[in-house]
């Protein structure tokens, strides 16, 4: 929890559990960026998180909740207790995003679908990667996997591309925002960077083609690092990466 108080995150709601242990794991990287993972997470301190713990004035009083499959996957008291913290959100005004990170080693194909099916239909912002797209709508078109999501409820939906960029619909838009060409070293958690930006770039009403390149820029950043959290950029190395190439927001 330092390092997250280092960055000025509160941690006032993390519950410390006597006994238990945290989840791990371990994460095998390819010279060419790609990843694969072994988890050592079942029965973990976070599996246990349960409906009772979600603090509903913390929740109300959010500009935004957002939310993985993983948090879903790990145990069925967690994904109750995220479905409660959605409603929550919902009823009080505040923006529910979701990205279903789905992780076939945590849960079956088919339950999967289910659930990011129904979570999309109480979903303000659907955060998602091109296969994951394919995976929950059996569509090989991004365009067409958009327009069938955007019907389950998402009032703004991002489909990450990888390099390509990303894709951004919504009821009455739909267009292509271009990625970055770097180095890449990792992708583990470039999605969770572009979530990050993309979220932000909304609570700060930039244009949403603005914020397509504000977010692929910090997935693409994200990338030339090693490891899924020291790489991941502030809004100053952003910034800066946009500047010089010569776009400003």
């Amino acid at each position: 929890m330092e390092k997250w108080q280092q960055e000025g995150i509160d941690t006032s709601q993390v519950i410390v559990e006597k006994g238990g242990f945290t989840g791990v794991h371990f994460l095998m990287a390819e010279r060419d960026g790609s990843w694969s993972a072994i988890y050592y997470r079942k029965d973990s301190c976070a599996s246990h998180f349960s409906p009772t713990d979600v603090d509903s004035s913390y929740i109300r009083n959010a500009k935004v909740f957002h939310c993985s499959g993983i948090s879903q996957a790990i145990s069925s008291t967690c994904m109750e207790a995220t479905f409660k913290a959605a409603r929550i959100a919902k009823e009080a005004g505040v923006l529910f995003s979701y990205d279903p990170n789905i992780r076939l080693k945590l849960w079956p194909v088919d339950v999967a679908r289910a659930i990011v099916n129904y979570t999309l239909e109480i979903t303000d912002i659907a955060l998602l990667s091109v296969d994951e797209a394919k995976l929950i709508t059996g569509l090989e078109s991004p365009e067409e996997a958009a327009k069938f999501l955007l019907w389950r409820g998402p009032s703004i939906l991002a489909i990450k591309l990888g390099r390509r960029g990303c894709l951004i619909a919504t009821e009455d838009d739909m267009f292509e925002v271009s990625g970055f060409e770097v180095n890449v070293v990792d992708t583990v958690a470039s999605g969770d960077a572009f979530d990050g930006a993309f979220i932000v770039g909304l609570l700060e009403k930039m244009p949403l083609k603005k914020i397509g390149l504000f977010a692929n820029a910090a997935g693409a950043l994200k990338c030339m690092g090693r490891g899924a959290v020291p790489s991941i950029p502030h809004r100053s190395d952003v910034i800066h990466f946009l500047h010089e190439k010569g776009i400003s927001l």
